[in-house]
């Protein structure tokens, strides 16, 4: 009887740790293959790590992401970082805890206080230059960044990098894109300031053509303005008649009967006794109601020639 419970418990055994096994490739498979669509999903290279979970590699927006497998003193972590081009402002951030802002107050801390929210509260703020920093960390950049270390406190951020540290392992696709994620939208808007800084320095003033303005002086006409001593010919005057020469005879401009009279055109010919400005008087300052002055026009003045002055 102790034989064969013995080789019951043994079998029993055995097949616990073979149950186990299966399950461990399993669960092994499934989180490797959510490594690999997250790297899809991303489009970021997988490549087998230390511990035969895919690690990522690739480029997001301008940006080196690398998801990195680590194991030390029998824990498990997961390293994300983003590199970017340097921002120039030797800028360190990262979670301010109380020892060591307590420390900081007593030796005289050389954090730079943003002041712009709460949040600053949160962070340990560091730079070359204290101006620079606080402008550079406008309100919605201390959001960002603020909103970064509170999810994950491991995070630093530097002038040129972006990590934090993510312990044990992730098993769903959608984790690791969160996180990933995480990663490029802070890196985006750390890196706002220099791509506008940059389009500022290289776009001109004047984006746009100067219009040319309307207004000329002296003897510098508009080009596109009709001249003055063009005369258009009146509704009322008899058609041209073949081998006529219309433009021989300048024609004097009719005064309308619902309009003031058109302004004075510019004669080559030489000028009769006739005032213009006396004929305008006679004729409109007077009393005579339009068609008579119309009818004592063409009596009077007929085929004359109009003295401006």
């Amino acid at each position: 009887m102790d034989s064969l419970g013995t080789v019951i418990t043994l079998a029993l055994l055995i097949a616990g740790v073979a149950f186990a096994i299966r399950e461990a490739r399993k669960r092994y498979r499934e989180m490797r293959q959510s490594w690999l669509d997250a790297a899809q999903q991303l489009g970021l290279s997988a490549k087998e790590g230390s511990l035969r979970i895919p690690a990522l590699y690739g480029s997001i927006g301008g940006v080196e992401i690398a998801v990195t497998h680590h194991s030390s003193d029998n824990s498990r972590y997961i390293a994300f970082k983003a590199t970017y081009p340097p921002l120039g402002l030797g800028l360190k951030i990262a979670k301010d805890n109380t020892l060591k802002k307590l420390f900081g107050q007593l030796v005289g801390s050389d954090d730079i206080d943003i002041d712009t929210s709460t949040a600053d509260e949160q962070l340990r703020i560091d730079g070359n230059d204290e101006a620079a920093v606080k402008a550079f960390m406008t309100p919605q950049r201390m959001k960002v960044v603020s909103e970064m270390v509170v999810r994950y406190p491991s995070t630093k951020i530097t002038d040129s990098t972006i990590s934090y540290r993510v312990p044990g392992a992730l098993k769903t696709t959608d984790a690791i894109v969160t996180r990933v994620n995480a990663l490029t939208e802070t890196a985006a808007a750390l890196r706002g300031s220099g791509l506008h800084r940059s389009m500022l320095s290289n776009t001109p003033i004047h984006d746009s053509p100067v219009a040319t303005s309307p207004i000329h002086m002296g003897e510098h006409e508009d080009p596109t303005k009709e001249s003055d001593a063009i005369v258009r010919p009146h509704p009322d005057d008899p058609p041209a008649t073949p081998g006529s020469v219309a433009a021989s005879t300048p024609a004097v401009s009719r005064p309308s009967r619902e309009t003031a009279p058109p302004p004075p055109s510019r004669q080559s010919a030489p000028a009769s006794n006739i005032n213009a400005q006396d004929l305008a008087e006679e004729f409109f300052l007077g009393t005579r109601v339009s068609f008579v002055v119309e009818q004592a026009f063409d009596t009077e003045y007929a085929g004359q020639r109009i003295r401006w002055q």
